[in-house]
């Protein structure tokens, strides 16, 4: 179960089922191209010097079709912004555009080799390179065909493995719902020594969990209203008050994040508070001049030893 677990985990990563398509790609297309390489050549030329032409053509357009999509699909799956249905639906004009720098580089090949022959070290012949451009051509079309036909099939593939990555986001959020639920318990709101304010139900958790361990109680609200204003301006009992950076304000025509919040309450009290405030971000880039009105400014994810040093240093927890 817990290896099927982790499998279902996986697949909820588009990263991990882009390298899968890209795997499944180069499976594919190396078994192609291999196959194609066994068959009996498309021409068979009487003269073994057009056929060793011929066969040559075939080899170099391989090998540079093969490297040239295996490093461009690998970047624009793997490396690509877009949602993976919408890379694999850009696979076939790749195809043809690799397909066109083939025919140059294979071209410039044919034409090298009958410049090098007309100084003297063979015969130049102009069959030598329509049979080198031929087994470019002849048998990789046939590959292409095949790719082509293959590839749509792709898509209801992403589609299956993207609905099993869906279900993994809705187990995770419940998850987080069930140890939200137990890492609240035996938090008593009325009498809390510390306000939380969080909207991500999966950080309150983390906060309350460890304030548990440590004997105190917290309150937590996943926005800024009146009740908090209230307890804010009161203070009270309260000893501590985490705010998430970019938590919402619900002040109808007052759009607000937590910092700015801070500010305003500093303002509107002067300053005058009885409590600890630490902000709470992902983003400690953009706390800027906002820092200036709490005491601590904790990254996520936080250290719980440098949070339990803070509180010790405050006062907050006896030693």
């Amino acid at each position: 179960m817990d290896k099927a677990k982790t499998i279902r985990e996986r697949l909820a990563d588009q990263k991990f089922r882009a390298m899968l398509h890209f795997f499944i790609l180069v499976l594919i297309t190396i078994s192609f191209f291999t196959y194609e390489y066994f068959l009996q050549p498309a021409v068979n030329y009487q003269a073994l010097d057009k056929q060793q032409h011929y066969e040559a053509g075939h080899i170099i357009s391989t090998l540079l079709f093969c490297g040239l999509y295996f490093l461009l699909s690998l970047k624009m799956l793997v490396s690509g912004q877009q949602a993976i249905i919408h890379r694999l639906i850009w696979l076939p004009t790749l195809y043809f555009i690799i397909l066109g720098v083939v025919a140059i580089a294979t071209g410039i090949v044919a034409a090298g080799k009958e410049i090098f022959d007309s100084t003297g070290m063979g015969n130049v012949e102009m069959a030598d390179f329509t049979a080198t451009l031929e087994g470019a051509y002849a048998p990789n079309i046939r590959v292409l065909a095949l790719m082509l036909g293959f590839t749509p099939a792709l898509i209801p593939l992403e589609m299956v493995l993207r609905s099993k990555a869906s279900a993994v986001a809705i187990d995770h959020g419940k998850s987080d719902i069930k140890e939200y639920i137990q890492s609240s318990q035996g938090h008593k709101s009325k009498s809390a020594q510390v306000l939380l304010i969080e909207d991500d139900i999966s950080c309150a958790s983390l906060v309350m969990k460890f304030f548990k361990k440590i004997k105190l109680s917290v309150k937590h609200v996943e926005s800024i209203d009146e009740e908090c204003q209230k307890i804010a301006e009161s203070s009270g009992q309260l000893k501590l008050m985490i705010v998430d950076m970019f938590i919402r304000v619900d002040k109808a025509g007052t759009p607000m994040t937590g910092g700015e919040w801070l500010k305003a309450l500093h303002e509107k009290t002067g300053g005058q508070r009885d409590y600890t405030v630490i902000i709470l971000t992902g983003h400690p880039e953009h706390v800027g001049e906002l820092a200036q009105y709490a005491d601590a400014v904790l990254s996520k994810p936080w250290s719980p030893a440098e949070m339990l040093t803070f509180l010790k240093e405050r006062n907050i927890l006896s030693t």
